[in-house]
């Protein structure tokens, strides 16, 4: 039996609105005599969407095969030629037919989990502090740790798929943490969520173009002004965010996982086979001498403490999961995408903390690649991380910019949406 929605606020049955005409409004429309949709409403037409899904996939199963889209992410995700036609011609929104609103909304939703699987690695992946982690707090706790926070991690992220599940329809779209919000709490709530998540990931941002500047500055030998290295690294952000879409940018995605993975088996061979950088020891206070692991660092509450944040902030990615699966072609493939980065994840990190740390105990750097003594390799390193850093700030600016966009500029200032030209070269 089909689901039967609960009566709207104001006495009006989700199934009596007009159909099309709020599909031009903003993402939170009220209905015809001005009230907003109530809970149960999201549900019916997330019903509705998903339903719709699941009949594409099948459709797109026969036509293309599972494995296909499986390993090339294949899928019919065409748009109307009429729209394509429109797009370019510069036209608004209120110039196309309802048909080719509804193909055009259906068209952005186009990565496929394969890809999504690539961008949460490249979102998450960056286990160069793992190793110092495990200094500061030993071999048991860091292990403890990392598991403990990685099954958090992963049911966090299952539960916001299935908030998105729930929730998310073309009617009535989710596109950010503050959508979610506004189902529950409202507009005050939803703006405060985007302001936070706004600000977290220029944070995020800050600090991998920091990162970078140091690996920039160690490359020259200090030779060069540490705030021009950081310049560099953000004009080279801004000319990488300039892709809109993150099916555009699984590719960039992919390519950043195994620059990481190769960055990661250079330093592990040569920390295997080299002496530690005893002078960046030196440089934060660690006098030369032999190499001390421990199953437990029993030092003072703050360095431990720093440790411990330094493996919770290695999971912090699941801010932007909304995003992702809000471009998604079928975002009920999400939890494949997820279960398999976090747990390719985990093992990553509980592999090259336990060995960096294994081979240099106390004289781990942060990151773990500008602790290699020998500069050739350090360099090697630091120009391979340096561009996955890159790329995984451009990602994180990326998201950060549309929430920036579509929250701040389109609803409160009436810049024009993303999807027609004026508004691609605002972005």
């Amino acid at each position: 039996m089909a689901f039967q929605p609960a009566a709207v606020e104001g006495g009006h049955d989700v199934r009596s609105t007009t159909p099309d005409t709020d599909l031009r409004g903003p993402d939170h429309p009220a209905l015809a005599d001005g009230s907003k949709p109530n809970f149960e409403t999201y549900l019916y037409y997330a019903k509705q969407q998903r339903e719709k899904e699941a009949t594409e996939s099948k459709t797109d199963d026969m036509e293309h095969g599972f494995w296909s889209k499986v390993l090339f992410g294949k899928s019919s995700e065409q748009l109307s030629v009429a729209t394509v036609n429109d797009e370019k011609r510069g036209y608004t929104t209120s110039s196309v037919s309802d048909g080719e609103y509804r193909a055009a909304s259906s068209a952005l939703r186009a990565a496929s989990w394969g890809s999504v699987f690539y961008l949460i690695t490249t979102d998450i992946l960056g286990p160069y502090s793992a190793p110092w982690a495990f200094s500061q707090v030993g071999y048991g706790p860091g292990v403890a740790c990392f598991v403990a926070f990685g099954i958090m991690a992963a049911y966090s992220g299952l539960l916001l798929w299935y908030m998105f599940m729930k929730l998310d329809s073309e009617k009535y779209p989710l596109r950010s943490f503050g959508d979610v919000a506004y189902r529950i709490y409202g507009s005050w709530f939803r703006h405060l969520c985007n302001i936070l998540q706004s600000l977290q990931l220029i944070f995020n941002v800050g600090i991998i173009i920091l990162g970078n500047g140091q690996g920039l500055s160690q490359m020259v030998k200090f030779k060069l002004c540490f705030s021009v290295c950081n310049i560099v690294w953000t004009l080279a952000g801004m000319l990488l965010g300039q892709i809109r879409t993150l099916r555009r940018f699984s590719w960039v995605a992919n390519l950043a996982i195994w620059m990481n993975i190769i960055t990661l088996v250079i330093t592990m061979g040569a920390v295997a086979h080299t002496p530690p950088n005893y002078a960046a020891a030196a440089a934060i206070g660690i006098p030369e001498g032999p190499v001390q692991t421990l199953a437990i660092n029993r030092q003072s509450f703050e360095p431990q403490l720093n440790g411990i944040m330094q493996i919770v902030y290695s999971y912090g990615g699941a801010m932007i999961f909304i995003e992702f699966m809000a471009e998604m072609r079928r975002p009920m493939d999400f939890w494949k995408a997820m279960a398999l980065a976090q747990l390719f994840i985990s093992v990553v990190y509980m592999f090259f903390g336990l060995f960096v740390y294994s081979y240099q105990g106390q004289f781990v750097i942060n990151p773990a690649n500008q602790g290699i003594s020998l500069y050739s390799l350090q360099t090697t390193t630091n120009a391979i991380s340096l561009t996955a850093g890159l790329m995984a700030a451009a990602l994180y600016g990326n998201i950060g910019v549309k929430v920036i966009y579509n929250n701040v500029l389109v609803e409160l200032f009436g810049a024009p949406p993303l999807t027609i030209r004026s508004g691609k070269y605002l972005f």
